[in-house]
């Protein structure tokens, strides 16, 4: 994990703490671990969406080898492919949420 991800999770957790009359180190790692689970699940999405892109990729890399599939078939392919890979990617970076 990144520096960066860590601050981020670490002022989540500082931020709702505060909001906590009376909080403790408990609260803190459960807040903390809300937060893990959240970042986890974001990253299964993100792999789930890479992996489809990447199917995308070879279905279209496959069609490519054959020439008889007509080609603007596959042009089309391969702009999906990597409009995936692009949506994938940005989720990943954080820049689509």
């Amino acid at each position: 994990m990144e520096h960066a991800e860590k601050d981020r999770i670490a002022s989540i957790v500082y931020t709702d703490c505060t909001l906590i009359p009376g909080a403790n180190f408990y609260n803190a790692a459960m807040l903390a671990i809300d937060a893990m689970e959240a970042r986890s699940k974001r990253l299964n999405e993100v792999a789930t969406e890479l992996l489809e892109a990447v199917q995308a990729m070879l279905e279209w890399d496959a069609r490519e080898e054959d020439q008889a599939v007509d080609f603007r078939e596959r042009l089309a392919l391969c702009a999906a492919a990597f409009d995936k890979a692009r949506a994938a990617y940005a989720k990943a970076t954080g820049e689509i949420k």
